[in-house]
C-alpha cells in the first residue's frame, strides 16, 4: 500500500488480539493488556515504522493523553468508544463503490472508521469527472445538472457538490 493513499488507521484490542486495519486491510498480532476502546491516528505514521520496528519483545503500545505510543515513539491520536469504526473501504474500491458507500454511512461513522480522506478523495474525483462530462455535452445542449442527475443515479453515493 502506498503511505500517501494509507488515510487513517484504526487500532484496537478484542480477545486475545490487537486488530489495526488500515486502508481496507486488516492485519492480527496476540496481544496482552486491557484496551478498552480504539486509537485512530495517521495510517502513514504506522506504515513507516513498520520497516524498523522496535526491538521491544513484546513492544509496548498504548494510548495516553491523546497519543499513542509505540515503544519509545508516539503520534497524536482519536481515542473512541469500540466498534465506532465500522465503515470499511475494501482495497482496490472504486470511485462508484467508495461513493455508495459513504451514502451508507453518516460523516461521523466515515470519521470514526479513518476513511474521510479516501471518501473526500472519491467525492473530489466524481465532481472533476462531472465537470469534464458537463463541458463535453454542453456542445449537444446537455446541461451541467443533467450530467449530475445522472451520475447520483448511477453512483448513490453522491448526494450533491462535494
Amino acid at each position: 500500500m502506498k503511505v500517501t493513499k494509507a488515510g487513517e488507521a484504526i487500532i484496537q484490542f478484542s480477545e486475545g488480539n490487537l486488530m489495526i486495519r488500515i486502508g481496507g486491510a486488516v492485519a492480527l498480532a496476540r496481544a496482552s493488556g486491557r484496551w478498552p476502546g480504539e486509537a485512530r491516528l495517521p495510517g502513514a505514521f504506522l506504515l513507516a515504522n513498520a520497516k524498523a520496528l522496535p526491538k521491544n519483545d513484546p513492544v509496548p503500545i498504548r494510548v495516553e493523553a491523546e497519543r499513542f505510543h509505540l515503544a519509545g515513539i508516539s503520534i497524536k491520536c482519536v481515542w473512541q468508544r469500540s466498534g465506532a469504526g465500522k465503515t470499511v473501504i475494501p482495497i482496490g474500491a472504486t470511485v462508484e463503490m467508495i461513493l455508495r458507500i459513504a451514502r451508507e454511512s453518516s460523516r461521523e461513522e466515515i470519521e470514526a472508521s479513518g476513511v474521510a480522506k479516501v471518501v473526500d478523495a472519491a467525492l473530489e474525483e466524481a465532481e472533476d469527472l462531472i465537470a469534464r462530462a458537463a463541458e463535453i455535452l454542453a456542445r449537444l445542449g446537455v446541461p451541467e445538472e443533467e450530467v449530475r442527475r445522472l451520475v447520483i443515479g448511477l453512483a448513490p453515493g453522491m448526494s450533491g457538490k462535494a
